[in-house]
C-alpha cells in the first residue's frame, strides 16, 4: 500500500462544510508547528519555572522531570503551587509563543467552520481577530523607526463579540457556531481556565447520572450532529476519545501522520479509531516530518473554503438573532 503525502479531502468533509456542519478539532500538533511545547515540554517548562522561583529543589525539579510516563502526574503536583499562590505566574507567552505574522491558523481559518482546540496558547485567536475583526488591531509606536512595528489586538472586544470561549459553562449556552473557537481546555487568557490537572481532566469529562459535565456535553452534541475533522492531534487528545460513549451515526474524520514502515499498522489503527466513529486520512510523512500538516491544510483551505455555506462567518451570522443547527 502507497500513502500519498498529500491525502484527497473526502467527500463527506466537502457536504459538512457545504452544509454548514463541518468542525475542526485542532491539536497541539499544530500549535507545535508555530513552537508550541510538545506535552513533555510543557511540564519541563513549568519545573523550571518553579525551581527557579524557589518553590521546589534542583533535586526535585530532576526528579519530577524524569515521570516522563505520567506527565499529567507531574503538572498536577506543580499545578497546586500556582492554585495557591496567586503571585505565582508564569510568563504564558514565554512557555506558548504567539506568532503574529501569517502561519498554518490564518489557513485553518479559511475553513470557515466551528473549531475546538485542547490547545492553551492563543494563536487561533489572534488569528481569527486578524480574519474576522481587522479593526480590532492596533499600530503601537515605536521609539525609533528602526523598530519594528507592535500591533495591540483588543482580546476583550474580540470576546465580547463572541469570537472565542474559553470557560467551561459558556460551552452549554452557545451553539457551535460556523467560525467561533471553542478552548476545550481552557486559555492562557485566564490560567483558571486551564484544564491540566488528573482532577481537573477527570471534572471535565465526568458523568453522574444525567448530569454531564460542559467539555462532555459540548463533544457529544458535536458527535451527535456534526462532522468532525481532527488535525494535529496526539495522545492527549486521544484520551478523550476513550472517557466519552459517543453516538457513532456520523462519520468523523482524523487527517493521520504514518511512516512508511508502519504503513502495515495502518489497518489495526483505523480499526480503533473506527470504534469511536472515525476515519483515518493517512498522509506520509516519511520525507517532510510533521511539518506536512501546514502544507495540507495550505492546499485544502480553498477547496473547503469556496464550499463553505453562506452563513460560515461571524457577520454571515449577525444577519440572523439566532442560528440553530
Amino acid at each position: 500500500m502507497d500513502i500519498n503525502e498529500f491525502p484527497e479531502i473526502p467527500d463527506q468533509i466537502i457536504t459538512a462544510a457545504r452544509n454548514v456542519e463541518l468542525v475542526v478539532f485542532i491539536g497541539a500538533g499544530i500549535s507545535q508547528c508555530l513552537g508550541g511545547p510538545s506535552w513533555a515540554e510543557f511540564a519541563e517548562k513549568i519545573l523550571n519555572f518553579l525551581c527557579d522561583e524557589g518553590k521546589i529543589s534542583y533535586k526535585e525539579k530532576v526528579f519530577l522531570g524524569k515521570d516522563e510516563k505520567n506527565i499529567r502526574r507531574t503538572l498536577s503536583i506543580c499545578w497546586r503551587f500556582l492554585e495557591s499562590q496567586e503571585d505565582l505566574k508564569p510568563d504564558w507567552d514565554v512557555i506558548f509563543p504567539t506568532k503574529f505574522d501569517n502561519n498554518i491558523y490564518d489557513d485553518l481559518l479559511e475553513f470557515k467552520s466551528t473549531f475546538i482546540t485542547t490547545n492553551y496558547d492563543k494563536n487561533i485567536d489572534y488569528a481569527a481577530i486578524r480574519r474576522h475583526y481587522p479593526e480590532l488591531i492596533s499600530h503601537i509606536k515605536t521609539k525609533t523607526p528602526d523598530s519594528p512595528i507592535k500591533m495591540k489586538y483588543d482580546f476583550d472586544e474580540a470576546y465580547a463579540r463572541g469570537l472565542f470561549y474559553y470557560e467551561a459553562q459558556e460551552m452549554t449556552h452557545y451553539e457551535p457556531q460556523p467560525s467561533k473557537i471553542f478552548h476545550l481546555h481552557g486559555s492562557t487568557i485566564d490560567f483558571k481556565s486551564m484544564v491540566v490537572t488528573t482532577q481537573q481532566y477527570l471534572n471535565a469529562y465526568s458523568y453522574s447520572g444525567t448530569q454531564k459535565s460542559p467539555h462532555r456535553e459540548l463533544l457529544e452534541r458535536i458527535f451527535t450532529e456534526k462532522t468532525l475533522l481532527f488535525v494535529g492531534t496526539s495522545m492527549s487528545e486521544y484520551e478523550i476519545l476513550e472517557y466519552l460513549n459517543f453516538t457513532r451515526d456520523r462519520r468523523h474524520f482524523m487527517l493521520y501522520p504514518i511512516f512508511n514502515e508502519n504503513i502495515d499498522l495502518l489497518e489495526h489503527y483505523s480499526a480503533y479509531f473506527n470504534m469511536f466513529g472515525i476515519n483515518l486520512i493517512p498522509y506520509n510523512t516519511s520525507q517532510k516530518g510533521p511539518e506536512l500538516i501546514t502544507e495540507i491544510i495550505k492546499s485544502w483551505k480553498g477547496i473547503i473554503g469556496s464550499n463553505a455555506g453562506e452563513l460560515a462567518t461571524p457577520k454571515g451570522l449577525e444577519k440572523l438573532d439566532r442560528v440553530s443547527f
